[in-house]
């Protein structure tokens, strides 16, 4: 199950100007039986620290990597936290 996630549309020229998106950071329920170990693996993991650096190196990326769209989803399966990223 998804638990956290993010995404940073690209960067995209427009006739007249340049556009940019920002980042979204959605953080999604989980089931009450598994809220506490979640919450433990996304402590243990420093989980906030790590997506945080990668929106750090996103922004400071060169236009070839910002013009793309980029994702940080972090899963719950089985009592064991995924990432999946670009």
């Amino acid at each position: 199950m998804l638990v956290l996630g993010s995404n940073m549309t690209g960067e995209a020229f427009l006739p007249g100007n340049w556009y940019k998106m920002s980042p979204s950071i959605g953080i999604f329920a989980v089931p009450a039986g598994v809220s506490q170990q979640v919450k433990k693996l996304l402590k243990k993991y420093n989980i906030l620290n790590v997506l945080a650096k990668w929106l750090k190196k996103l922004e400071q990326a060169e236009n070839v990597r910002r013009d793309q769209s980029q994702y940080y989803d972090v899963y719950y399966v089985d009592g064991t936290l995924y990432i999946k990223k670009t």
